[in-house]
């Protein structure tokens, strides 16, 4: 064999050698696989995960509006007068005179205070009068009454009678048990104008529940 057949030979096994060799597919690296599994296995699911830390802390009960009402009311009670009242922590307790017992409110609005009262007064009643009679006894000569109503208090029979007073109204209910005659007495908030709807909301639900609370104690 010549040296130039040799050359060619060896020409021709190293093009069939670099020939099988390109013919091979390349490899697809493992770590694509994992990636996609990863990416599969962990795919989020938007809508639940939230759903249910949403269901899981329901937000609280508000608190009720009862429980809030009673918080900050004191008794009174008159042994002597033969009574006990409930009153807010808006009112004042002014020192109590012989038959009668006065609650202080003072209320502000755009231009000064207005200072409003619930009084609570006792009075002999030697002739043992109902409760009606006593009260058109006391304003039969006047003709301010704007209103009057039978009505129940503190488990009796009492008499409203609504009293036109200058530029507003008031409230006078009387109450008979034995020889005495129980008068409370105040002021409509709803006519007192000058005062903000909320201030006499608030007095009108102040004012009411102070006639429920009333109590008459060692009476027959």
């Amino acid at each position: 064999m010549t040296l130039k057949s040799t050359r060619g030979l060896l020409v021709v096994l190293i093009v069939g050698a670099w020939g099988c060799k390109s013919s091979h597919p390349q490899a697809v690296p493992a770590s694509s696989f994992v990636n996609k599994g990863v990416v599969e296995q962990k795919k989020p699911q938007p809508a639940s995960q939230p759903v249910q830390q949403a269901t899981a802390a329901p937000s609280p009960s508000p608190p009720q509006a009862a429980a809030a009402d009673d918080q900050g009311w004191s008794v009174y009670e008159s042994k002597q007068g033969g009574f006990k009242i409930s009153y807010p922590r808006t009112a004042s307790l002014d020192t109590p005179k012989p038959g009668k017992t006065v609650f202080t409110f003072v209320r502000p609005f755009a231009t000064g205070s207005d200072i409003l009262t619930f009084e609570v007064i006792v009075a002999d009643n030697p002739k043992g009068l109902k409760a009606q009679d006593w009260a058109l006894q006391q304003w039969r000569d006047s003709d301010a009454i704007e209103a009057e109503e039978k009505t129940h208090v503190a488990g009796r029979e009492a008499y409203l009678v609504k009293i036109f007073e200058g530029d507003t109204y008031g409230y006078h209910i009387y109450i008979a048990s034995g020889k005495k005659i129980y008068e409370l007495n105040h002021k409509d908030p709803q006519t007192l104008m000058e005062l903000s709807s909320e201030v006499r909301q608030e007095l009108t639900h102040e004012y009411r529940k102070m006639v429920e609370s009333f109590t008459l104690i060692n009476q027959p």
